[in-house]
């Protein structure tokens, strides 16, 4: 049964009429779909990355924790309960966490198995917990002011931890365009891009992008990886009987 928490949705209300008709008119010209799952994401991307791949490397990275995965704008949980089978597949405890502003989405996140749903915007949520992969796809970054988005992911990212999201594609009130925003939001958290690119079926002056980055590891927060690493160590000597 999903854990099932319902916040005060009242900074929703107040940007709904602003986005109301914009959200209708774009969101299924731009590949929107509720119901996505894994390789409708890697499709929107034009299959330049493997989501597996990159569960895969999660699952590496932490090998003695229970993995935590947030979808923000998680529409109807196909997503966390493909990156769920993944990971049990793999033998791994895994927790999964999706936002959304739809409570006719309960439903489908006891189908997928979420562990918890979050009902209201992630602007006025308080995150009790960390997550080592953060994913937003038509969510937030999408449709809100980034500027107000992204630092909240970057201080739920774990160290060493993955975020994918769309940017907003639109130019900002200064002129800049989200490329000239978003980068240095990234770096103010210790965030690194390792890939951006163009999403399927968007082109013109301001093509919507996807981007895919780490959390890197600095000397404030070594201290909560540096254990992690040494237990991953350890397992590697202990099931090859050598590093490899």
């Amino acid at each position: 049964m999903t854990e099932v928490i319902c916040i005060d949705r009242s900074l929703w209300e107040e940007r709904h009429l602003r986005w109301a008709q914009v959200w209708s008119s774009k969101k299924n010209q731009e590949g929107y779909n509720e119901q996505r799952g894994v390789r409708d994401i890697e499709d929107i991307f034009c299959n330049m990355f493997s989501i597996k791949e990159v569960l895969q490397e999660i699952a590496e990275r932490f090998p003695m924790e229970t993995i935590r995965v947030l979808d923000s704008g998680c529409g109807e949980c196909k997503t966390l309960g493909e990156i769920k089978d993944f990971f049990v597949g793999l033998d791994r405890d895994i927790h999964t966490t999706g936002i959304t502003l739809q409570e006719d989405h309960i439903e489908w996140a006891d189908r997928n198995q979420v562990d918890q749903l979050i009902i209201g915007p992630v602007q006025n949520y308080q995150f009790p917990d960390r997550y080592d992969l953060v994913i937003d796809i038509f969510g937030p970054t999408r449709w809100d002011i980034l500027e107000d988005i992204l630092p909240i992911y970057g201080e739920i990212v774990t160290n060493g931890g993955i975020m994918i999201f769309i940017d907003p594609s639109l130019p900002f009130g200064n002129g800049n365009t989200p490329e000239q925003i978003t980068i240095p939001l990234l770096e103010e958290h210790s965030m690194a891009v390792r890939m951006s690119g163009v999403i399927k079926g968007t082109s013109g002056e301001f093509p919507i992008l996807f981007w895919l980055a780490e959390k890197q590891i600095n000397v404030h927060h070594a201290g909560e990886f540096i254990p992690n690493f040494i237990r991953y160590l350890l397992s590697r000597v202990k099931v090859t009987g050598g590093l490899r």
